[in-house]
C-alpha cells in the first residue's frame, strides 16, 4: 500500500515537473519571441529613421543662398517626397508591440507631416506670384510644428527621431525668401494699379484735350469777320482757362516710374499749346490795335500770324510724339 502511494506521488511529481518545465519553456519561448520581434522592429525602424534623417538633412545645401533656384529646389523636394513616402510605406508594414502602438502611430503622423512640409514648399514656389503667399507660409509653419510635435511623442527605447536643425534652418531661410517675394508681389500689384489708373486718367485727359485743341489760325480772317476781336479773344481766354484746368488735374496724378517719359511728353504738348494760345492772344491784340490806329502795315500783320501758325505746328508735332509714346506704353 505504501509502495503504491509512493508510486503515485512519484508520478504526480513527474507530471508537475513536466507542467512546470512546459510553462517555463512557454514563457521562455514567448519572451524570446517577443524580444526577437522587438529587436527586429527596432532594427528595421532604425533603418527607416536613418533614411528619413538623411532626406531631411539633404536640404542643407539650400541654406544661406542669396538666390533660390526654384527649379532645383522643386526637383529636390520631389525626390525627398518620394523617399519619405517609401519610408512611410515600410514603417506602416512594421508590427510594433502593443506597448509601442501609440508611438508607432505618432511616428507615422510625423512622417506624413514631414512629407507635407516638402509638398508645401513646392506649392509655395509654384505660386510665388500669388498675393496669398502668407497663407502658404502659415500652412508650412503648421506642418513643421506638427512634424516636430509628433516626432517628440515617439518614445521607443533606442529609437530617436526629430526634425534636424538643417531642415529647420532651411525652412527659416525659405520663409525669409518668400517674405521678400510677398513684398515684391505687393509692390508689383501696386505698380499695376498705378499703371492702370495712369492710363485711364491720361485717356480721359487726352479726350478733353482733343476737344480743347483748336486751330485758330486757319481762316482766321473769316473768323474775325464773323465774330470780331473781342469775341474771338474771349473764346481763346475760355480755351486757356480749360487748359489750366487740365494742368491742375494732371498735378494730382500718381506717375508710375516707367510712365515718366509719356507724362513728360504730354506736359510738353500742353506747354506748347499754352505758348501757342499766349502768342495768338498777343498777336490778335497787336492786330486789333493796328487796325484801330493804322500804325503797322498789312504785311507785318501777316508775319504775326506766321509765328502763330508755327506755334500750332509745334503743338501738333509734340502731340503726335506723345501719342506714339502713350500707345507704346499701353501696349508694353
Amino acid at each position: 500500500m505504501e509502495k503504491s502511494k509512493d508510486k503515485n506521488f512519484n508520478i504526480l511529481g513527474i507530471i508537475l515537473s513536466i507542467i512546470i518545465i512546459g510553462i517555463a519553456v512557454f514563457f521562455a519561448s514567448y519572451y524570446f519571441f517577443m524580444y526577437k520581434s522587438l529587436k527586429i522592429y527596432r532594427d528595421n525602424l532604425n533603418i527607416e529613421i536613418k533614411r528619413i534623417n538623411k532626406v531631411n538633412v539633404s536640404v542643407e545645401k539650400f541654406i544661406k543662398l542669396n538666390e533660390f533656384n526654384t527649379e532645383e529646389i522643386i526637383n529636390n523636394m520631389q525626390k525627398n517626397i518620394s523617399s519619405l513616402q517609401s519610408n512611410l510605406h515600410n514603417i506602416r508594414n512594421l508590427n510594433p508591440t502593443e506597448k509601442y502602438t501609440n508611438d508607432h502611430k505618432n511616428l507615422i503622423n510625423g512622417v506624413e507631416n514631414n512629407i507635407l512640409i516638402y509638398k508645401q514648399v513646392i506649392s509655395t514656389l509654384k505660386n510665388k506670384e500669388s498675393l496669398n503667399l502668407n497663407s502658404f507660409l502659415h500652412t508650412l509653419e503648421k506642418y513643421k510644428s506638427d512634424t516636430i510635435n509628433y516626432y517628440s511623442y515617439v518614445s521607443i527605447k533606442k529609437i530617436k527621431i526629430n526634425l534636424p536643425e538643417e531642415t529647420i534652418n532651411f525652412l527659416t531661410d525659405f520663409k525669409k525668401h518668400i517674405q521678400k517675394l510677398i513684398k515684391n508681389n505687393i509692390d508689383n500689384e501696386i505698380s499695376k494699379k498705378q499703371t492702370t489708373n495712369f492710363i485711364d486718367y491720361i485717356n480721359d485727359i487726352v479726350i478733353k484735350f482733343n476737344n480743347l485743341k483748336t486751330d485758330y489760325i486757319s481762316n482766321i480772317k473769316s473768323k474775325l469777320i464773323s465774330k470780331g476781336y473781342t469775341s474771338l479773344l474771349n473764346d481763346i481766354a475760355e480755351n486757356e482757362s480749360s487748359l489750366n484746368a487740365l494742368n491742375a488735374n494732371l498735378s494730382i496724378l500718381t506717375i508710375p516710374k516707367d510712365g515718366t517719359p509719356t507724362y513728360e511728353a504730354f506736359i510738353k504738348t500742353l506747354e506748347s499749346y499754352h505758348s501757342y494760345i499766349e502768342n495768338l492772344k498777343y498777336n490778335l491784340n497787336i492786330e486789333q490795335l493796328t487796325y484801330s490806329s493804322d500804325i503797322i502795315k498789312k504785311d507785318s500783320i501777316n508775319k504775326l500770324y506766321e509765328s502763330s501758325r508755327e506755334d500750332f505746328e509745334n503743338v501738333e508735332k509734340d502731340y503726335r510724339k506723345f501719342l506714339d509714346l502713350f500707345d507704346e506704353y499701353k501696349n508694353s
